[in-house]
């Protein structure tokens, strides 16, 4: 992949499952992930423990439009969930 700036986005299928952000291992230097403004309820960012349920909060728990920003990372490594099935984030990020 060329040096650039790219972008995406991720919904959870299933609330309350960590999924991978990404399919497969791409090393980033900066990246900023955003609960989408549709949202309706938490979605949380971390690793493969990550949970939005509120009962259970684990990792970065984000409102719409809140976001985490991170550095020198594996996208692979980095995990969603959401409070409600077809809820995500979008993110950017320098390759």
């Amino acid at each position: 992949m060329p040096f650039g700036i790219y972008s995406g986005d991720k919904d959870v299928t299933a609330a309350g499952t960590a999924e991978h952000l990404v399919d497969a291992s791409l090393e980033v230097k900066w990246i900023r992930i955003t609960a989408k403004s549709a949202n309706t309820e938490n979605v949380g960012i971390g690793d493969s423990t990550v949970n939005a349920t509120a009962a259970t909060e684990v990792g970065t728990i984000l409102d719409a439009l809140q976001y985490v920003e991170l550095f020198d990372v594996d996208l692979y490594e980095i995990y969603v969930d959401a409070d409600v099935n077809g809820e995500g984030v979008t993110y950017t990020y320098l390759a």
